[in-house]
Parts: C-alpha cells; sequence; structure tokens
C-alpha cells in the first residue's frame, strides 16, 4: 500500500456499538489503537528509510548498491585552469623589497674560472611575499593613588 492513499476506517459509536458485547468493544478499542501505532512504526520506518548520504548525516557506504545519479553538468570543451588570454592577478612586485638576496655564479660553468672578481648582470629577480608572525605587544596600566598633604584624603587616578 502507498504511504500517500488515505484509507478512511469507519468509527464505531452510537447505538451499534453500545449494543454489542463488552469484550467486543473492549477488542475493538485494542485494535484501534493498535493501528494507531503501526501507522506511526511504519511511518518512522518510511522516513528513516528515505535517508542516504547525500540528505542526512549517514555514510556513503550505508547507501547500498543503488548508482548514484549521474551529474546534470554539460562539459565546456575548455580545459581546466586558466584559460588563454587570461590576465593574472598576482603580486605586484615591489620597487624596494626589505631584503636582496644576490645569487651569483662561483664559476664558469664551461672553463671553470673563479668569476668572483667579475662584474655581473641582473638577468631575472623575483620576488618572495612572507607574512611576518604577528608578535605580541603587551602594555601594563598602573593605577596611582596619592594622599593629599593638606587634608590626608587618599585619590586614586
Amino acid at each position: 500500500m502507498n504511504s500517500d492513499t488515505i484509507v478512511s476506517i469507519p468509527v464505531l459509536s452510537g447505538e451499534l456499538f453500545d449494543t454489542s458485547p463488552e469484550p467486543i468493544r473492549v477488542y475493538i478499542r485494542y485494535l484501534e489503537s493498535r493501528v494507531q501505532q503501526l501507522e506511526a512504526r511504519v511511518h518512522e520506518l518510511e522516513i528513516r528509510l528515505a535517508k542516504d548520504s547525500s540528505n542526512s548525516s549517514k555514510p556513503p557506504s550505508s547507501d547500498g548498491l543503488k548508482r548514484k545519479p549521474k551529474s546534470l553538468r554539460v562539459r565546456s570543451g575548455k580545459k581546466p585552469g586558466g584559460q588563454r588570454g587570461r590576465i593574472g592577478k598576482g603580486l605586484a612586485q615591489v620597487n624596494n623589497p626589505d631584503v636582496v638576496v644576490p645569487h651569483a655564479p662561483a664559476s664558469c660553468n664551461g672553463c671553470g674560472l673563479n668569476l668572483s672578481a667579475v662584474q655581473g648582470s641582473c638577468a631575472e629577480q623575483r620576488q618572495v611575499f612572507d607574512i611576518p608572525q604577528p608578535k605580541i605587544h603587551v602594555t601594563e596600566h598602573r593605577v596611582e593613588e596619592k594622599k593629599c598633604p593638606c587634608c590626608g584624603e587618599n585619590s586614586r587616578a
């Protein structure tokens, strides 16, 4: 039976119910209460059965062997990442960095001659931006108390 189907149960009352024997009336009331309990239990189980990992805190392994629905996204044909012609928005180099570290070759790659006395030119420069660790600044406030030489009253700041 579908849970959306509404079944109307006739209510026994009045003359027909009052004229029936007492054990039958007790049994009917018992059956009515039992039906209500079972309907509540079925409703609770249907709610629990409808839950899976996408609409509750259940792990994906508890979903069973059902297939996941396919994504409705359509492929764009573009490669992942930035596309050609896109203008990058990295950090711009600064004119006066805090520290300059020169990297000079010590010897010639070809003949091995010592190049420490030879003047070089800058072929490439790169900058690294490091965020400094925050330093805790502690301020102590001291309250002074002074005694008036005239009246002897203590005054506090």
